[in-house]
């Protein structure tokens, strides 16, 4: 009988580690040091917007933050009571005739579109500046 009561509190006390090991097993990416650092074996790829893991500095690490941005000229990102204004440094100062196809996307303003690059932004007339990366 004793032997019989020992088995079944090993028993259960290995189901309860065992099942505390998958309910606390987190399979995810973490953002470390501004970087996505896999931590066990996560189902979703890697994600492909920057990380925030702590202080705001800027006003990319704000929109990735998933703060609000206000549509503004330059656009503008609060979060705890500080205001991040982009810095827009790629304007179109003059319109190019012919642009390679080269792959480096980059978001037009104020339309907010997508290029295959700065020089295809640039040949739309509507388009004012431009920032790297597709648009959000």
């Amino acid at each position: 009988m004793k032997k019989k009561r020992v088995f079944w509190i090993i028993m259960i006390l290995i189901i309860l580690i065992l099942g505390a090991r998958i309910a606390l097993k987190k399979d995810d990416w973490i953002c470390d040091n501004g970087e996505w650092i896999k931590y066990g074996e996560p189902l979703s790829q890697k994600p492909s917007g920057y990380c925030v893991d702590g202080e705001i500095n800027n006003f990319k690490e704000c929109v990735a933050a998933g703060n609000p941005i206000m549509e503004s000229y330059p656009r503008q990102c609060i979060a705890k009571n500080q205001t991040y204004t982009e810095i827009i440094e790629n304007f179109c100062t003059e319109i190019p005739e012919v642009c390679a196809t080269i792959y480096e996307p980059v978001c037009g303003y104020p339309l907010e579109e997508t290029f295959s690059n700065s020089c295809f932004a640039c040949q739309n007339p509507e388009i004012v500046y431009w920032i790297n990366g597709k648009c959000p």
